[in-house]
């Protein structure tokens, strides 16, 4: 659909659940970049979650780094969550375009559980408070989240970027 409407675009889905799964079982011999060594489970060796992302939004990102030819003036990151048009729409007009980066915020439990805390900063650097709302502790997240404003963050990737 976005190749018939002009719009460029890459897919990148990554390692299924199952290369996942044996990935994360066994690690590479000689150098383990992407892993910690925790001493936990057989091995004693865990992969890194943020290396393997990593990993893969650079691969995505590989066609906009590589083409100095042209300008981006937006990225859309889409994650395994459900969204609409309109969803999209209101997050890319976010503050009528301005910020360096526009964040969804990801539910479970019909919408009772806030679910991808890993990332989300507040205003002031600060983690999330609860998976329940009202989630931060910043006054200026708080404020913004209670007028049902664009909230502030410092940091957030979640299922819409």
């Amino acid at each position: 659909m976005l190749d018939a409407i002009g719009v460029q675009n890459r897919i990148q889905l990554g390692e299924t659940v199952q290369e996942q799964i044996w990935g994360i079982e066994h690690p590479p011999a000689g150098e383990k970049r992407g892993w910690v060594e925790t001493g936990r489970g057989e091995t004693g060796w865990e992969k890194r979650r943020i290396s393997a992302l990593a990993e893969t939004r650079n691969k995505a990102m590989e066609p906009l780094v590589n083409d100095e030819s042209r300008q981006w003036d937006r990225v859309l990151w889409i994650n395994d969550v459900i969204f609409t048009n309109e969803d999209i729409a209101t997050l890319l007009s976010t503050r009528d375009g301005n910020y360096a980066a526009a964040c969804s915020l990801d539910f479970q439990n019909n919408a009772q559980t806030y679910y991808d805390t890993f990332a989300l900063r507040d205003s002031a650097g600060n983690p999330t408070l609860s998976t329940h709302y009202p989630f931060f502790a910043s006054k200026t997240s708080l404020k913004a989240l209670y007028a049902l404003l664009p909230i502030p963050v410092q940091s957030c990737w979640n299922g819409i970027v």
